[in-house]
């Protein structure tokens, strides 16, 4: 989320988590979350409705991409640095 925020220069960035894990706000300090607390259903649209989706390797929200036309970036390794050039939009045949 860190390396994120300063490619977005002039915006006002926020991130949506979304966990099937119950998570807190302390677990981001500094950072500007907003932990939902909706349903999976609800949490699959939320995602759609977002900038941009990064996560980890997962049909959930490969297909939240998919169906809201929202670049994505699944982070495969914890080292690998995220760039924003680097997200695109999940098509089914990609998988």
């Amino acid at each position: 989320m860190r390396e994120l925020i300063p490619q977005f220069p002039g915006a006002k960035v926020s991130f949506l988590v979304c966990s099937d894990e119950p998570r807190t706000e302390q677990e981001f300090p500094g950072l500007p979350v907003v932990l939902s607390v909706n349903t999976p259903v609800g949490d699959l649209y939320a995602l759609t409705k977002c900038d941009y989706i990064f996560g980890p390797l997962s049909t959930y929200s490969q297909w939240a991409s998919f169906y809201g036309n929202v670049p994505l970036f699944h982070i495969h390794d914890a080292n690998h640095r995220m760039d924003r050039a680097q997200f695109r939009v999940s098509w089914l045949e990609d998988y």
